[in-house]
């Protein structure tokens, strides 16, 4: 059963070309009876109180998961999704991940900026909380506890054109030398 509650914190994307994403990942508090081996995670647009926004990408998948350690009787857990491949377009996302517990409760851990994505690097406190058994949607987490969260993306900068392009170009050179040399 997923935990109910999810948060989702912003990020931008500002390559000019984009990003490619390769993975995404959180790190939770788990109590002893909780664990974690999968995840639901959201990647959305256009979020604001109240306000869902769109979805622009999401999945459900198996997870690796890596105890880092336990604080006050609950397991910390890094929770990542891998082989992951879809592009951003260069704007503002906000992230959300929710690992499926058989039993017991998971809670996202906050952060004060390290390792941050995007820009601004760091706290700036705008994510949101949604959840069925608290009846909220979309409510500002500034007036809850006013940090961001552990959430993020690992990927790289899309190519840009030019390099595609190049790339392109130099095969079909290939192509014909290899033609041509055939044909002697």
């Amino acid at each position: 059963m997923p935990t109910d509650g999810i948060v989702y914190d912003d990020f931008n994307v500002t390559s000019a070309t984009g990003w490619n994403i390769e993975s995404i990942f959180g790190t939770f508090l788990f109590t002893a009876a909780a664990t974690s081996n999968s995840a639901t995670w959201e990647i959305r647009s256009g979020v604001s109180v109240g306000n869902g926004g769109t979805i622009v990408a999401s999945g459900f998948g198996p997870a690796v998961v890596t105890q880092i350690g336990t604080d006050r009787g609950y397991n910390i857990e890094h929770i990542e999704i891998s082989g992951l491949h879809f592009a951003l377009a260069p704007g503002t996302y906000w992230v959300g991940m929710e690992p499926t517990t058989p039993a017991g409760y998971g809670y996202l851990v906050t952060t004060s900026g390290a390792n941050a994505i995007g820009t601004p690097a760091g706290n700036d406190s705008n994510a949101f909380f949604t959840s069925t058994d608290f009846d909220v949607f979309f409510v500002d987490t500034v007036p809850l506890d006013g940090h961001d969260f552990s959430l993020g993306l690992t990927g790289v900068a899309a190519p840009e054109p030019s390099v595609w392009m190049l790339l392109l170009g130099g095969c079909a050179a290939l192509g014909l030398w290899r033609r041509w040399h055939r044909l002697s």
